[in-house]
């Protein structure tokens, strides 16, 4: 998915967001994303997540953690951890996250 397909999307909600002042949207993928308005380069840019997309090779191991901002993703990061370590606590509190 190269960066020429996606468009600019401002949400009827932008205002309450100033360093944000309108999205990238992919045609055919649920991903909305922004970029930096400076350096056109951000947090998950239409190149940057075209460069991931054709360098990625997942593993049957993989675990994707998707959250809201600000909605307990670390502590989401952290259950997901033990439960995929039989919830070995002692390593948990041992190894720094």
């Amino acid at each position: 998915s190269s960066s020429e397909h996606w468009t600019n999307t401002t949400l009827p909600e932008q205002a309450l967001w100033n360093g944000i002042q309108s999205y990238q949207r992919h045609p055919n993928l649920p991903v909305l994303t922004f970029t930096n308005n400076k350096s056109g380069v951000g947090l998950g840019d239409p190149v940057t997540l075209a460069e991931i997309g054709r360098r990625f090779v997942p593993r049957h191991t993989d675990v994707h953690i998707v959250t809201y901002p600000k909605a307990g993703t670390s502590w989401i990061q952290e259950v997901v951890w033990l439960v995929n370590h039989d919830a070995d606590i002692s390593t948990s509190d041992a190894v720094p996250s």
